[in-house]
């Protein structure tokens, strides 16, 4: 147990340091924001999913992410986080640890590791904590001042043997009282706005999901949903066949978006997953079905897993935004295609 404390003192250091704009010492890269922010506009904030994360999370933007290997006293372990810096500095972290720590009764310990490390990570200090949880995981929340003049804040779960963590960062020196609210609320969108999604996280469901054999289907609005809405609402978009597509609109065919089916017969370029090494650990395989939206040049515009095994979603979504298409044409003029495109993971 002392080798997972210190080890989440580590993981907590590294993505404290992580977040958009700090430097190892703590210290902002970035200047105070401009008065005019993005949060202001309530268009501009969507809800950001992630398959093999199994959270959503609300947004004024898209992140990053970025997978991180770490060698620790426990073995290597793989940092997920996910990033998004506009006037404000926003970061997601999740990653697995070889056992449980909430059912151990050791959560309060872990936490306070956490809670020391993240705090020692960015050189900061300690201005509130509190417990709180999350459908009945326990966690914490915090807030830290950071270099001169940036405040942090903080909430970390553990649940099952993943721990989770979320902050925001925000210039916060001699603010006057109407943008100290707005940074309140800001900050409270964001890190209330934190939810699990379907099916158990962690080495539960790495179990049961390869004992069960069943598909996983992602059950939270993703990017192909979003696209598909938006298309809707401009009047851009007809789904159905090339038939269809062509009577109903035969003179102007661009923003038509057809349905394509299978699309792996006209992927040009088809990058081969990245098999997660999760994923090897827990054994899991089989096949991950990805919806896409390829533009008129044979792009993906969009990708979202909507069936297969949790850990291999992530990797699977990613190859898709990779690939290249040939492109459709309807009386001569491209088109957008909606269809899937899948991808068989096969353990060695």
């Amino acid at each position: 147990m002392k080798e997972l404390g210190r080890t989440s003192l580590l993981l907590a250091a590294l993505v404290a340091g992580a977040l958009p704009g700090f430097a190892q010492t703590g210290k902002p890269s970035v200047e105070p924001p401009p008065p005019v922010a993005v949060e202001y506009s309530s268009k501009a904030w969507k809800e950001f999913s992630s398959a093999e994360g199994r959270f959503t999370v609300l947004l004024p933007g898209t992140p990053t992410p970025q997978v991180q290997t770490q060698d620790t006293a426990i073995g290597k372990l793989d940092v997920h986080t996910f990033t998004l810096t506009t006037s404000m500095q926003y970061g997601v972290m999740f990653v697995d640890y070889p056992r449980t720590m909430e059912d151990s009764g050791a959560a309060k310990q872990f936490l306070d590791g956490a809670r020391d490390g993240g705090v020692k990570g960015v050189n900061g200090t300690l201005l509130e904590e509190k417990e709180t949880s999350l459908d009945g995981h326990p966690g914490r929340i915090i807030k830290v001042r950071v270099g001169d003049g940036y405040v942090m804040r903080v909430k970390f779960y553990v649940v099952k043997n993943r721990l989770y963590q979320l902050g925001v960062t925000m210039w916060d020196k001699d603010a006057p009282e109407a943008a100290a609210r707005f940074h309140d609320e800001t900050a409270a969108r964001f890190l209330d706005s934190f939810k699990l999604t379907s099916g158990p996280v962690g080495e539960t469901s790495a179990q049961s999901g390869e004992a069960q054999g069943q598909a996983s289907f992602v059950g939270t609005e993703g990017e192909v949903d979003r696209l598909l809405k938006r298309l809707r609402e401009e009047n851009k978009t007809v789904i159905g066949n090339a038939d269809d597509a062509q009577a109903q609109q035969p003179s102007s065919v661009r923003g038509v978006v057809v349905s394509g089916g299978v699309l792996n017969g006209k992927a040009i370029v088809k990058p081969q997953p990245v098999y997660p090494t999760i994923a090897k650990a827990a054994r899991a395989q089989g096949t991950v079905v990805v919806q896409i939206i390829v533009d008129e040049d044979g792009k993906v515009m969009a990708a979202q897993a909507v069936s297969g095994h949790p850990l291999l979603q992530a990797a699977a979504v990613k190859a898709a935004r990779e690939a290249q298409l040939s492109p459709t044409r309807l009386s001569g003029k491209p088109v957008k295609v909606s269809g899937v495109i899948t991808y068989n993971f096969v353990l060695q």
